[in-house]
């Protein structure tokens, strides 16, 4: 990176010398003959000047002679940064209040759309925020995206950060934009055990939910936070409180993978709900691979009592956990007879799930099941530290958070990583900065195998191949064992026996279409789905031996007898 005192114009010596030689003096007019005849103009690739430059040493000499020189206080780099945005984020007081008495703009903002305040805050420097708090900068700033201090001191976990804004009155529920979440949500989310406390006993809701319905104990149960739960619990929080598409904690702490917090909740919380896509805990944990989460949940009998139980395209656990080709689940499902006769349980297209295996995992069927599923699987998915810098394309939060030691392959409950957001949004630059930096091409979130299953190839997969990503192929070992357990298990059916299935003849509800760049539309193997109002997100709250499961609407519902006559024919047909 280029440097100010690389300049062949500036060839300082070191300054202990100097003074200890007496020639601080003469040192300081050698300095003032050379800046005049500087362009304080020069940026570097980065669009950096020599006074950002200055600022990034904290060479408060060379500050005050650039800004004598005519250097301009407030410009902007090639993120919108101003040298004020960097002294903050360095925590240099000094070098920030030399900037400010010579005019420095306090509400400039960033590309980003963060003032010097508040990058100062994402930053977590607590004596600039302090020394800007005393320049009478509101405490209730928010960034572009509506996102108050507050909010993002709990996102990054800057405990003592957050309490500062407290007494300084920073609202602990403002926001500007309905989307964002609020700061007791935040700290849950990322783990901030101490922003919690303090925003509970300043009198916040712990049964607040956002616009989606998401409150904080659904944050914290599905990122595995424990202690927050607990402590969400223990001060009101409803365990089965649901979100706009009927998910409840315990779905979220199942998706997650948090067997602690599964157990906590089974204590207090009912298991018999399903989500508006007729998902158990068993189908999210299921698709999401946990297996050790599915022994714990089966150890419950209640939960035993509807592993038959298929959601609104006829999918059972068993269909999911062959799906992603999960030896693992597929074997407790079968070998504990939690599923005893595999092949009465018939999808809204008449395959059972052994049929499931028919389907190559390039194929268009496979692929629309797999984006059909993973929007299925919708918890909080929250998104957090690194994450959260590369979704609002923030490439200085970026650099400053892996510079603090954030872990550029860090996952969150779903193995979403920084990576995977770029790619998500088609980020190019940003990816390049990513994989440069050591991002691993071969991380995927759970639920998919392949980036190809839900990107189409072009510029996004060219990168992610030239940076060693390699596409995972089925292992056939693994389809002969699944084949040959579940015809070890298959036993003669009564014909009359019957499948708990949710079903829906109208589109589903997707509430997170995940991304995907094809136009092509599923196959009949999994029809389209358009997202509902809100209205129409109504969950289950017991499983039924019916086509249309309890608390949910009859135009919703769709009878599976087209399956189950499918099945019939396949039987007299000798198939």
């Amino acid at each position: 990176m280029y440097s100010v005192l690389d300049d062949e114009d500036l060839n300082f010596q070191d300054d202990d010398a100097e003074a200890a030689n007496g020639n601080v003096g003469h040192h300081e007019e050698d300095i003032s003959a050379q800046v005049t005849v500087l362009d304080l103009e020069d940026k570097d690739d980065l669009g950096m000047m020599k006074l950002h430059h200055a600022v990034q040493t904290c060479d408060l000499g060379l500050v005050e002679f650039l800004i004598q020189g005519g250097a301009s206080i407030n410009f902007r780099d090639e993120n919108g940064q101003t040298p004020l945005h960097y002294a903050v984020e360095r925590g240099f007081t000094e070098c920030m209040e030399v900037l400010v008495k010579h005019g420095a703009n306090l509400y400039i903002n960033d590309n980003s759309g963060f003032s010097p305040f508040l990058w100062a805050v994402v930053a977590g420097q607590e004596g600039v925020t302090t020394g800007l708090l005393l320049m009478n900068t509101d405490a209730n700033s928010f960034s572009a995206d509506g996102k108050s201090a507050l909010a993002w001191a709990a996102k990054l976990g800057w405990s003592s950060i957050a309490k500062m804004l407290v007494e300084h009155r920073a609202s602990i529920s403002g926001t500007r934009n309905t989307q964002q979440i609020l700061p007791l949500q935040e700290a849950a989310a990322s783990g901030d055990l101490c922003t919690v406390r303090l925003l509970l006993l300043c009198g916040e809701n712990p049964n607040h939910r956002d616009r989606d319905g998401w409150s904080a104990i659904h944050w914290a149960a599905e990122e595995g936070h424990l202690e927050i739960v607990h402590l969400l619990l223990n001060a009101g929080a409803n365990p089965n409180t649901a979100s706009s598409y009927g998910t409840s904690p315990l779905h979220c702490a199942a998706n997650g993978g948090h067997v602690s917090i599964v157990k906590l909740l089974l204590q207090r919380a009912d298991p018999l709900r399903s989500t508006c896509h007729g998902w158990t805990v068993l189908h999210h944990a299921a698709f999401m691979g946990h297996s050790h989460v599915v022994l714990c949940l089966l150890e419950d009998d209640r939960i035993r009592s509807i592993a038959f139980q298929q959601d609104n395209h006829g999918w059972s656990v068993l269909h999911l956990a062959i799906h992603s080709r999960d030896l693992a689940i597929v074997r407790i499902l079968l070998d504990k007879s939690v599923i005893q006769q595999p092949q009465t349980l018939i999808d809204e297209s008449g395959l059972t799930a052994e049929e499931w295996l028919d389907r190559e995992p390039t194929s268009h069927s496979h692929k629309a099941t797999a984006n059909l599923a993973f929007s299925k699987s919708r918890c909080c998915r929250a998104v957090s530290s690194l994450r959260q810098a590369v979704t609002i394309g923030s490439v200085p939060m970026i650099k400053l958070l892996l510079r603090y030691g954030h872990d550029i392959n860090g996952i969150n409950s779903g193995r979403r990583t920084a990576l995977y957001y770029a790619v998500k949004k088609g980020m190019l630059s940003i990816m390049d900065l990513l994989l440069d930096l050591g991002a691993d091409p071969n991380i995927l979130p759970s639920g998919w195998k392949n980036w190809e299953e839900f990107i189409s190839p072009g510029d996004v997969l060219l990168r992610l191949n030239q940076a060693g990503y390699r596409k995972r192929d089925t292992d056939p070992e693994v389809e002969r064992q699944i084949r040959q357990a579940l015809r070890v298990q298959s036993q003669p059916s009564a014909p009359d026996q019957q499948a708990w299935f949710v079903s829906d003849k109208s589109t589903l509800p997707i509430p997170d279409q995940p991304v995907s760049h094809r136009q092509d539309r599923p196959s009949s193997y999994v029809p389209a789905s358009s997202i509902p109002s809100s209205a129409e997100h109504a969950a289950s709250s017991k499983p039924t031996r019916s086509p249309a499961p309890a608390h949910q609407t009859n135009h919703n519902k769709r009878k599976a007898s087209s399956g189950r006559t499918d099945w019939w024919k396949r039987l007299i047909g000798g198939r």
